[in-house]
């Protein structure tokens, strides 16, 4: 199963900046930690009113993950910084 895939297909269809979003992927033996840098405009779009888009979606990376690899998984959003 390729977590980055999966990650990049759900936030991809969220954001209109698709060309600025980032997918960091660390793993060790239990837990696979996840950064998305998205840009700042896009943000909104996938924490979702009261957080329950990003909660969700956390929600459902964790089911996969467990089910499929086995570990835990977390996932962060960051601001991407713009080049100046």
């Amino acid at each position: 199963m390729d977590v980055k895939k999966l990650i990049t297909d759900l936030i991809a269809n969220l954001i209109d900046k698709k060309e600025n979003l980032e997918i960091d992927i660390k793993e060790n033996n239990s837990d696979i930690f996840i950064k998305v840098k998205v840009d700042d405009s896009d943000i909104g779009k996938i924490i979702g009113k009261n957080g329950r888009l990003i909660q969700a979606l956390r929600n459902y990376v964790k089911a996969v993950t467990i089910k499929h690899l086995h570990k835990r998984s977390a996932i962060e959003i960051i601001k991407k910084q713009k080049n100046i």
